[in-house]
């Protein structure tokens, strides 16, 4: 949910905003980006990284890595693989 949900959002608001679809998805992509970086900062509250608090802090959300791969290959599909890791 950490980055799925906002490049969900993102995704909508920029259709709706009247961008092209290549770009609207490009930003969602660049959002779900933004919220995998943002995971390190976390503590986690649910799953097996629970017993290892302290040190999964500062470590990328291995649900969340999942979700941005899931994310960059629906993206890379649409863009034609021009996304840059």
């Amino acid at each position: 949910m950490t980055l799925i949900t906002p490049a969900a959002k993102s995704l909508k608001s920029s259709t709706n905003d009247g961008k092209i679809f290549e770009e609207a998805i490009q930003i969602a992509y660049e959002t779900a980006m933004d919220g995998l970086g943002a995971t390190k900062k976390m503590i986690p509250q649910h799953g097996k990284q629970v017993a290892h608090r302290e040190k999964s802090f500062g470590l990328q959300d291995p649900g969340a890595t999942v979700g941005m791969l899931i994310i960059r290959t629906i993206a890379n599909h649409i863009l034609g693989n021009t996304l840059q890791y």
